[in-house]
C-alpha cells in the first residue's frame, strides 16, 4: 500500500471515530433514559462499531512498514 492510501485510510479512521463520538454525544440523554432492552441494544451496536474500527486499524497496520 502506498503512503497516499495509508493517509487516506487514516483519514477515514479518524472520520469514523469523530462520527461515533458525535452519535454518542447526541444520544447521551436518550441513553440515560433508555429502558434495559434499549440500553442493551445501544451497547451492542456501539461494541460492533468499535470492533469494526479496531479491525480496520489492524488491517491498515498490517500494510504499514516500520
Amino acid at each position: 500500500m502506498v503512503d497516499a492510501e495509508i493517509g487516506l485510510e487514516e483519514a477515514r479512521h479518524r472520520q469514523s471515530i469523530i462520527h461515533l463520538t458525535t452519535i454518542i454525544r447526541d444520544m447521551t440523554g436518550r441513553i440515560a433514559e433508555a429502558d434495559d432492552p434499549t440500553f442493551a441494544a445501544i451497547v451492542r451496536e456501539a461494541a460492533m462499531l468499535i470492533r469494526s474500527l479496531q479491525r480496520r486499524r489492524a488491517d491498515a497496520a498490517s500494510f504499514t512498514a516500520h
